[in-house]
């Protein structure tokens, strides 16, 4: 119920504030477990993965926003976890693989960071061991918009990515490189 609140609160402030177009939502399955991969540039691509998404979704967050206390019942109320963004955090893959593995669909930002310039900068490879992990297909997903009062927000999916084989130092950077290149593409 809290969720649903949520999506229309949002869906309104997008319809009015930020118009959301979405090019291929047909690729983003309405249930099951699956990684979207999105770029990341501005605290609002959070919101747009949230509105992209069925209610049962997860998100993985900078830790640094559980330190306040509304927004860490907010958004974990809303299916966040956090993620320390310094290092390998197995605590969060934990979490991560269990989510998938109940059949939630999961979004990670493999980027890390935001990056306001446009480009797709270097990403962290922990979306790939989590997608090879859990033998989940990343459906990368790009958004193009300044976030400025009335500015459209575009979002390109892009065909999900599948992981084969097993999980090796090789197979990891293949496979972020892969996601890297998708991103760029869309």
């Amino acid at each position: 119920m809290f969720i649903r609140f949520v999506r229309v609160v949002i869906t309104a402030f997008y319809a009015v504030f930020h118009p959301l177009r979405v090019e291929g939502r047909e690729r983003i399955p309405g249930e099951g477990a699956f990684i979207l991969a999105l770029n990341h540039t501005s605290f609002l691509d959070a919101f747009t993965a949230f509105l992209l998404l069925p209610n049962d979704a997860r998100y993985m967050a900078k830790k640094e926003l559980f330190r306040h206390q509304p927004l860490k019942w907010f958004i974990t109320k809303i299916g966040a976890f956090p993620v320390d963004r310094s290092g390998n955090d197995m605590d969060a893959m934990r979490t991560a693989l269990a989510a998938l593995k109940d059949g939630h669909p999961l979004t990670i930002f493999p980027e890390g960071h935001r990056y306001k310039d446009g480009f797709i900068h270097e990403l962290k490879t922990g979306t790939a061991f989590i997608a090879m992990r859990a033998g989940v297909n990343v459906i990368p997903a790009r958004v193009h918009t300044s976030y400025r009062p009335f500015a459209r927000v575009f979002v390109r999916v892009g065909e999900p990515i599948v992981p084969e084989g097993r999980v090796s130092s090789a197979a990891l950077e293949d496979y972020t490189a892969q996601l890297k290149q998708s991103l760029e593409n869309l």
